[in-house]
């Protein structure tokens, strides 16, 4: 093989061993996550979340939990009438 040839290989066997590296890391962070989710601490956490969203949405001029597009602008110009 020439040299260029040898590089190539070489780069993109250390590359492949990254990527192999890097998916398994992801994998496991992914499965601790979802362990985590499954705990009651986190749930009433994610339930805590989703009440002060609500409340904050609801709070909001067209917002009552509703998928608006209006933007900050929009919402301050009615909200001074």
């Amino acid at each position: 093989m020439d040299k260029a040839s040898d590089m190539y290989q070489k780069t993109a066997g250390a590359i492949g061993a990254v990527g192999e590296k890097t998916s398994s890391l992801f994998g496991g962070i992914g499965a601790k996550f979802g362990q985590l989710k499954e705990t009651p601490t986190f749930k009433s956490f994610e339930e805590r979340v989703g009440g002060v969203y609500t409340a904050a949405r609801s709070k909001i001029p067209g917002g009552s939990g509703s998928n608006s597009t209006q933007d900050f602008e929009e919402a301050f110009k009615e909200a001074e009438g």
